[in-house]
């Protein structure tokens, strides 16, 4: 064999073995943007189901207490009132 020929089958192993890397990367790659996707989607779900049992605590302290809630929320608007007011 000539040092050509060498050169080239060289080359072509590293080409291959490159080739295969390439391939074991991306395949790692889309997996953890899959675990990633589906991760994202159970933290929105669980964020979603949180806010929405939050409001409905709101709704029924509201309608259970409605003048204390109403003198809260006046409370509120006063000292953010005041708080803007200053600047």
């Amino acid at each position: 064999m000539s040092r050509t020929q060498d050169a080239e089958n060289i080359i072509g192993q590293v080409r291959d073995q490159a080739s295969a890397v390439a391939g074991k990367i991306s395949d790692v790659a889309h997996e953890q943007y899959d675990n990633l996707r589906d991760t994202a989607g159970e933290v929105y779900e669980n964020t979603r189901r949180k806010a929405e049992h939050w409001q409905e605590e709101a709704s029924d302290y509201v309608s259970s207490q409605p003048m204390k809630s109403l003198l809260i929320a006046v409370g509120i608007g006063v000292a953010l009132g005041v708080l803007w007011k200053r600047r």
